[in-house]
Formats: structure tokens, sequence, C-alpha cells
């Protein structure tokens, strides 16, 4: 549970961050929390569409991973 909780999320930012669709999906399937808030108010869709990552942002707004249901601009201009 710890692992799930506590390292998921963060792997699932730095993956986002980094263009890491696969390990994105692995993560998905295993459970993790895609839309979980980071420190600095980002999740993983946010760190995707700031880096131009398309594909992930499509695959996780297709999971409803957006915060309370928005979506974001920089996301739409992306994945449209």
């Amino acid at each position: 549970q710890f692992i799930k909780g506590s390292l998921f999320p963060l792997l699932s930012m730095q993956a986002a961050l980094n263009g890491h669709f696969e390990v994105i999906r692995v993560l998905a399937a295993y459970g993790a929390d895609l839309g979980k808030v980071a420190s600095d108010g980002n999740t993983p869709i946010h760190y995707a569409a700031r880096q131009g990552f398309g594909p992930i942002c499509k695959f996780l707004s297709q999971r409803g991973e957006q915060e309370q249901g928005v979506v974001l601009v920089q996301v739409m201009n992306i994945v449209t």
C-alpha cells in the first residue's frame, strides 16, 4: 500500500515529465492514482502538457485524470 500510495504518484509525475508513456501505462494497469496532485499543484497531465507529450495527455484525459474535470487549454492544444 505504501508503494502504491507514495511511490506510484512520484513515478507517474516523473514519467509524464519525461515522456515515458509505457511507464504511465504500466502504472495505470497497477492501479496508480494518475490524478494525484504534487506539492507544486501539478498533476501528471500538467507535466505532460507542458512538455508537449500529446499521447500521454490523451491517455490521461481519456482516463478522466483531470483535476476536478477541468480540461487544460495546453492539453487541448496538444491533443486536437
